[in-house]
């Protein structure tokens, strides 16, 4: 299946592979054309031994975006895209029908490899680039205004010594825009990641954990920072199968010198 995303088609862009829609704030300048490919594929297979039978089970599903962009090396977009197809990196990518500002905007965020970067000189005389980029690794079909928030709904400790595990471990809700629990279906289930967002030092324990009825508790998997500090945040994120998703931070809390 192919499909256009429309004429206010906006793709957003970050260097790292693995951003989320929430962190990526610059555009595909100029990006024109841009449509969106999705297909699954089947693989032939038999029972064992020569009186089996063939069957076809389905393959991965494909997912690729082709698009036009203004040939211009000073422009960001093209040093990225082009960086990324020149030393086979992965590049942060996602593709909505309009902008993450507008209600209903909607389309597919994951990591992508440049697989495809030509020049082209049409009849107009505007150079431009043909460019292909093909899912690597898939976050989430991202519906704007009906997102997802992933929700510190326990509090890390206030205070906590060095490398030791926090007495308080978070607990992490996965909620709907209207901020219910979302207890069934597949984000119910999602795996939540905690990092550390401010302050230095390194998080320790157990950095994921499956939500169960839209929750994950890190209870017992010893969440603990090596290095002392009054500003230490943590934020929650999860790759969640429907909706844009805001990654909530926890307050800011104290590591204590040992």
């Amino acid at each position: 299946m192919s499909m256009k995303l429309g004429k206010d088609a906006v793709g957003y862009y970050h260097a790292t592979a693995g951003t989320e829609l929430g962190d990526m704030s610059a555009v595909f300048s100029g990006a024109s054309d841009i449509q969106l490919s999705m297909g699954a594929g089947a693989a032939k297979t038999s029972t064992r031994g020569g009186g089996g039978w063939d069957t076809e089970l389905p393959t991965l599903r494909a997912l690729s975006v082709s698009m036009k962009i203004p040939l211009d090396p000073t422009d960001a977009g093209y040093i990225a895209l082009m960086t990324a197809f020149t030393t086979g990196a992965l590049i942060a990518a996602a593709f909505l029908t309009d902008t993450k500002a507008t209600a209903g905007a909607e389309g597919p965020v994951g990591s992508f490899a440049v697989t495809k970067f030509d020049r082209g000189e049409p009849l107009d005389g505007v150079l431009e680039v043909d460019v292909e980029l093909k899912l690597s690794a898939y976050l989430c079909w991202c519906k704007v205004g009906v997102g997802n928030v992933i929700e510190f709904t326990t509090q890390p400790s206030a205070s906590s010594a060095e490398d030791a595990a926090f007495a308080q471990q978070p607990v992490v809700t996965i909620k709907d825009a209207a901020g219910n629990t979302i207890a069934t279906g597949t984000d119910a289930t999602a795996t939540v990641t905690i990092s550390l967002q401010t302050g230095l030092g390194t998080l320790a324990g157990t950095l994921t954990k499956q939500a169960v009825a839209g929750v994950a508790d890190f209870a017992g998997l010893g969440l603990a920072i090596d290095t002392a500090g009054t500003d230490k945040v943590l934020k929650a994120s999860a790759p969640t199968q429907v909706g844009t998703v805001t990654a909530l931070t926890s307050p800011a809390f104290t590591i204590t010198a040992a």
